[in-house]
């Protein structure tokens, strides 16, 4: 069916003959996909028309509103609402599409968690903590795909077309994209949970051994993570893997980097002291690498599959956290492991989250 946009009003506000033959190309082409005549209008009058593809492309899987998502879970149709807000969207109109098939099929698992004893406070806590991952992974997979489809004098036309593209192409792989990483990261905790309950029920893990663990992290990387691009960033992290790499040599290993932490390892506690003195020297002497923190500990814990599972791993992560910038900080174990090869300030004792007993904790500095 041909429309004359001409006389709908909705070429207004065009200048170039270029403008408007890319607007009614971006029209015909909606108007094909059943938009309607005020559903365009409306798109214009808020100035989202070059959205308009991607957003009916992603949005039409929608078909419950909350009262008929509250029906099929068996959840409130306020919990569902305040869900909704958790996740990090605005409040849905009473008859606004909000849930797909996946959705209710994941909203019933909330509710039988709810049914296992789950607290409505702790599941929305959850809700709150996919939200914001899942707004960073969409803003950082916007920001490189935006980059490579999008140009300088694309038309409204161009943008439309190139953003539907950009859904198109990341909508198949999105979900197993968080997936992946997020069974294996519960795999890991899963590891930590399980040989941290046997070490406290026997005092010992069978096949624990001695060793040194540490933590060093960038300090403000979410405050750095919102003023740099994902190339940038990428830069950022990309270095500070190579630089933690580099000063990591044997008998002292890295782990694993996570974004914006480096755990190493080594059974030669002077060794581990020693390596991230000189991990948190040359992150202040690098122009792009903000400054690091670091917390250590010593003691019996279990490698697995090349990592670490014990009480001085989840001790060094807690301490790494309230480690002052620049500062390396460790627990009385690791100091007395590493000898007399360093100086050692007393920082005083303080108690950690899921840790028995007060640490005396201690800042280390070149002998």
């Amino acid at each position: 069916m041909s429309h004359d946009w001409e006389s709908e009003g909705l070429l207004e506000g065009l200048e170039s003959d270029d403008e408007r033959s890319a607007r009614r190309e971006l029209l015909d082409h909606l108007a094909d996909d059943g938009c309607s005549v005020d559903e365009l209008r409306e798109a214009i009058e808020e100035d989202r028309l070059a959205l308009l593809p991607m957003e009916r492309l992603i949005l039409r899987d929608r078909c419950y509103t909350i009262a008929e998502a509250a029906e099929k879970t068996g959840l409130s149709d306020d919990y569902l609402r305040r869900n909704w807000r958790a996740i990090g969207l605005s409040e849905p109109a009473a008859d606004e599409s909000t849930h797909t098939d996946e959705n209710i099929e994941g909203m019933q698992g909330v509710k039988a968690m709810l049914d296992a004893g789950a607290s409505e406070r702790e599941m929305l806590e959850l809700t709150r903590l996919v939200g914001d991952s899942a707004a960073r992974i969409a803003d950082a997979i916007m920001r490189v795909f935006g980059g490579v489809f999008l140009k300088p004098g694309d038309t409204e036309r161009d943008v439309a077309l190139r953003m539907l593209d950009v859904a198109q192409i990341t909508r198949p792989f999105a979900a197993p994209l968080m997936a992946g990483p997020l069974e294996a990261h519960f795999v890991e905790v899963l590891r930590q949970e399980t040989i941290g309950r046997i070490e406290r029920e026997h005092g010992r893990v069978p096949g624990a051994r001695s060793v040194s663990i540490c933590f060093a992290d960038m300090v403000d990387f979410t405050s750095l993570s919102e003023d740099l691009d994902v190339d940038e960033l990428g830069q950022v992290t990309q270095r500070f893997g190579d630089l933690t790499g580099e000063l990591a040599q044997p008998p002292v290993r890295l782990v694993k980097t996570i974004g914006d932490e480096a755990m190493l390892a080594s059974e030669d506690a002077a060794a581990l002291v020693e390596a991230s003195l000189e991990l948190i020297e040359a992150a202040d002497q690098d122009d792009l690498l903000p400054s690091l923190r670091a917390g250590a500990a010593a003691g019996q814990a279990l490698r697995r599959a090349g990592d670490w599972y014990g009480r001085p791993v989840n001790l060094a992560a807690r301490i790494t956290a309230a480690a002052p910038v620049g500062g390396l900080v460790a627990n009385d174990a690791l100091r007395e492991a590493a000898g007399d090869r360093f100086e050692w300030s007393d920082e005083g004792r303080r108690t950690f989250k899921g840790i028995e007993g007060e640490i005396a904790l201690y800042r280390a500095a070149p002998g």
